[in-house]
């Protein structure tokens, strides 16, 4: 199986992670279905390909704001079924002023990447890549920028895996295969996830 990262890139996200959040994330996952390896795993299979490179060189308070990602809705040959299926159809329901600072947002974090600014709201937030489908409920978490934090980040993180875990009677793989969806994207999702699970429990222990 092909891997989007390397044993050595997880293993210095992972170092990254725990140098800088084990507390939080210790806290979120005791007496949990799942670990702290899974939290880490799903970080690197989320956005580790922006922040592990970076994590030598910058802060993590500078790190997580820019974890902005998935354009998907406004790319052509991307095509988002979910709310908002693009920025047009969130501009609608939520006004101007929400939308040009999510805007504002998914540019710094494309400057980081070295991509030219655009006029679209991006659908993923934080490291752990909490889905704007969910600001309808959630609204306070996008429009107050609630991702620039790890705690909120997390919080989010372990309520939809205690849902998803209780839906699998526990069992780790079909838990995280459900944290991403159904069907061949989201069994391989579990599959990488998995994997990088088995190197974080190096570092997490």
């Amino acid at each position: 199986m092909s891997l989007p990262l390397t044993k050595q890139q997880v293993l210095k996200g992972t170092a990254w992670l725990m140098s800088n959040f084990a507390s939080e994330i210790g806290n979120a996952v005791a007496g949990k279905p799942y670990d702290a390896a899974i939290a880490c795993a799903i970080a690197c299979k989320e956005t580790g390909f922006i922040w592990i490179s970076r994590s030598s060189t910058m802060d993590a308070d500078d790190l997580l704001p820019l974890m902005v990602g998935d354009a998907s809705g406004d790319v052509a040959g991307a095509p988002r079924s979910a709310f908002p299926r693009n920025t047009a159809e969130f501009r609608n329901e939520f006004g101007q002023a929400f939308t040009n600072k999510l805007i504002a947002e998914a540019n710094k974090a494309r400057a980081l990447r070295g991509l030219s600014p655009a006029q679209i709201v991006y659908k993923g937030y934080g490291i752990f890549q909490y889905d704007l489908q969910h600001v309808r409920n959630d609204q306070s978490f996008f429009e107050n920028l609630l991702w620039h934090d790890i705690g909120p980040c997390i919080e989010r993180m372990t309520r939809e895996l205690d849902r998803t875990f209780a839906l699998s009677g526990g069992a780790r793989r079909e838990g995280v295969r459900r944290y991403n969806g159904s069907g061949p994207r989201a069994e391989l999702y579990a599959d990488h996830v998995m994997a990088f699970a088995d190197w974080c429990e190096e570092v997490t222990g």
